[in-house]
């Protein structure tokens, strides 16, 4: 039954990125996606295209599969973070990864840095050092603490990434003609993606996947609690410091890309826990699916929904947020 669903589930994501890709200001029907599609695939490299061919393969396509990976690696990485901290309201940006990559950008936006590498322009690139800069001194403070638990990781990683949010509004309120660009930096967005970004988010993504499902005995192990795991031979410490170090990471490289998108790590692991169970080797692959099912029809809604294009984090908030309020409800209730 399991294998079926997740064949549909993965039918369902074609058919809906088909028609996502359909999706869209220019009038390009169904049909004519399909034959463009079909075309790229079937003609050669240096095949000629027209415009509703460049508008499909160069703007669209990059972007909705973009948007697809990203959801899959976000939904991932709440996978893990809510086994190691036990709780269904966890998500990748608890360990201030989103704070760090806000104050790397805001810093390339204010002082209007240049260059790119792989693709990316210095705002990505700043965004992911400043992540990965925030997660590494966590960890190095939680390593040097005298309790390092998962409550002390946790505490450290809400106090930095509150740290760097007061810096960021210091530097807002600074440098006033840059709070726009920041702001919608924060609120992320797929606009101007394209097959580079895609490409470069795919390496972290498959990392990131093959060392999860790896590992998803340990992460059944985790949820069993530190004594529980220890009896059966887990080192409890290596293995939480090697699942938040590489989620972290991921976490990173996509938000680095795409801006702060919120509650896709948070929701999808909870909703596909609910049907799946806490087994990992089936809940980390459902995660994925309906991650990335969730952020492309989040950001085919942004694009769409009115004439002046939303930033995604908008939408996921607006779907994310009330389901939040209902996990707290719920817990309280002894329902989660």
């Amino acid at each position: 039954m399991k294998k079926r669903s997740f064949i549909l589930l993965l039918l369902l994501s074609i058919v809906l990125i088909l028609l996502y890709t359909a999706a869209g200001s220019a009038n390009i029907t169904f049909a004519d996606t399909f034959r463009i599609l079909l075309k790229r695939i079937t003609s050669a490299r240096d095949a000629v295209y027209d415009t509703q061919e460049i508008i499909i393969l160069n703007i669209r396509l990059p972007r909705i599969l973009l948007a697809y990976l990203c959801g899959a690696a976000l939904a991932l990485c709440g996978c893990g973070y809510q086994s190691v901290f036990k709780n269904p309201m966890a998500d990748p940006f608890i360990l201030g990864v989103s704070s760090g990559a806000a104050l790397g950008a805001t810093l390339s936006i204010i002082f209007r840095l240049s260059g790119s590498f792989l693709g990316l322009n210095m705002t990505a690139l700043m965004a992911f050092a400043g992540a990965v800069g925030t997660v590494f001194m966590v960890f190095l403070i939680s390593e040097n603490a005298r309790s390092s638990t998962t409550s002390t990781l946790l505490l450290i990683g809400i106090a930095i990434g509150q740290l760097i949010t007061a810096v960021i509004a210091v530097l807002m309120l600074l440098f006033k003609e840059s709070i726009r660009n920041i702001y919608f930096w924060t609120l992320g967005s797929f606009a101007s993606k394209s097959w580079p970004h895609l490409y470069v988010v795919l390496i972290y993504f498959t990392v990131g996947f093959v060392f999860m499902m790896f590992n998803h005995k340990n992460l059944d192990l985790m949820l069993l609690g530190k004594k529980e795991a220890t009896r059966l031979g887990q080192d409890t410490h290596v293995v939480r410091r090697n699942i938040l170090l590489i989620t972290s990471l991921l976490a990173a490289g996509v938000v680095s890309i795409t801006g702060i998108i919120g509650f896709v790590g948070l929701i999808t692991p909870h909703v596909v826990r609910l049907f799946t169970g806490p087994i990992h080797k089936k809940l980390l692959p459902f995660s994925v699916l309906i991650g990335g099912i969730f952020l492309t029809t989040a950001d085919t809604i942004a694009r769409s929904l009115t004439s002046q294009e939303l930033p995604v984090g908008i939408v996921t908030a607006i779907f994310g947020a009330p389901f939040f309020i209902y996990l707290i409800y719920s817990s309280k209730r002894g329902v989660v």
